[in-house]
C-alpha cells in the first residue's frame, strides 16, 4: 500500500468516526460549530508517494460532500516536512527502534505560520511502528504553537519474531 493514492473507502469512514465521537463530542465548541479543527497528516519522505497527503484531500472531498459536524475543518497537509538526509524505511534500510527515533526527532520539521497556531490539530500516520513520528509531531507542533495535538495511527505494525 506505499504507492497507493487512494485508500480503501473504510478508512476515510473510520477516521470520520474518530473525528465525530472522539474529538468534537468531547470539545463542546466544535459540536456546536465554534472553533475549528485542523487535521494534517505525518508527511512524505523525500522522493516518496505523498500517499498521506492524497488520504487527507480524498478525507476533505468526503466531508465536502457530507460535512463531519457544523465547527470548521482545515484539512492542511503541509504544516510539516522531513528534511533532506532523512531515512525511509521503505527502502530496507533496516533502522533500529533508537534510530528510527533519531532519524525523526532530527529530521522532522513544523513550518511556520502555516496555520496550526492557536488550534486544536490531528495528525494522522497510516502505521504506527515504533510511534516516533506521532510522538514528534506532537512535541513539534505544541512547541510551534498549536493548543493542542491529538494523534492518530490506523493501524499497528506488528513483529511476530
Amino acid at each position: 500500500m506505499k504507492e497507493m493514492l487512494e485508500v480503501p473507502g473504510y478508512w476515510i469512514s473510520a477516521i470520520r468516526s474518530f473525528l465525530q465521537h472522539v474529538i468534537i463530542e468531547r470539545k463542546s465548541a466544535l459540536s456546536f460549530g465554534f472553533g475549528s479543527l485542523v487535521i494534517t497528516v505525518v508527511p512524505a519522505k523525500p522522493g516518496r508517494v505523498p500517499r498521506l497527503e492524497a488520504m487527507l484531500e480524498q478525507l476533505s472531498r468526503s466531508h465536502a460532500d457530507v460535512p463531519i459536524s457544523r465547527g470548521r475543518f482545515e484539512f492542511l497537509p503541509g504544516l510539516m516536512r522531513y528534511l533532506p538526509g532523512v531515512q525511509s524505511q521503505h527502502g530496507g534500510e533496516g533502522l533500529n527502534k533508537r534510530q528510527r527515533f533519531e532519524n525523526v526527532r532530527d529530521h522532522l520539521q513544523v513550518i511556520p505560520n502555516s496555520g496550526y497556531a492557536g488550534k486544536h490539530v490531528v495528525v494522522i500516520d497510516d502505521v504506527g511502528t515504533t510511534g516516533a513520528s506521532l510522538m514528534y509531531a506532537e512535541k513539534y507542533l505544541r512547541r510551534a504553537g498549536a493548543s493542542q495535538v491529538t494523534c492518530l495511527a490506523l493501524t499497528k505494525a506488528v513483529n511476530i519474531l
